[in-house]
């Protein structure tokens, strides 16, 4: 990853974390777009971001990293990592789609993120999504808000 995919991502994930749900508190967006950022700068420390290729790909997984920095409060499919039970965790399930996001239309687009149509990306940029996003989806700069965009 570049310095400037790094920047795109950081950028992308934070945006999301402040526009994706509309009807999240403004606390939560807030609490959202801090642990992004102290995630994001732990994998700035020492340039660690030249090494990430992808959330789960390649010699750095972020979403490993991930699973180490909030493993003890939830895994994947929302499952508590002490009694197995199906408690799912929202806010972190918001805040790994978030990362996901930024990393994978920063990076490598792989449609990791589901649920997420055209009105969502133009609400996170302000109803003007960057060249460099409409270019990764053939037709969106032509399809109505309403289309689903796989992220």
């Amino acid at each position: 990853m570049t310095a400037e995919q790094f920047e795109r991502w950081k950028d992308v994930s934070v945006r999301f974390a402040r526009n994706g749900w509309p009807n999240m508190t403004e606390a939560r967006k807030a609490r959202l777009a801090l642990e992004i950022e102290g995630f994001l700068d732990n994998v700035e420390e020492g340039e660690r971001y030249l090494d990430v290729k992808s959330w789960d790909s390649g010699d750095i997984c972020i979403c490993d990293w991930f699973m180490e920095a909030f493993g003890e409060t939830w895994q994947y499919g929302g499952n508590h990592p002490e009694d197995g039970d199906d408690r799912h965790s929202r806010f972190l399930g918001q805040l790994a789609c978030c990362l996901r996001i930024g990393l994978d239309l920063a990076a490598e687009p792989s449609a990791g993120v589901l649920g997420f149509d055209k009105g969502d990306l133009s609400r996170c940029f302000d109803g003007e999504i960057p060249d460099w996003i409409v270019s990764q989806f053939d037709g969106l700069a032509e399809a109505p808000s309403d289309t689903g965009v796989l992220l």
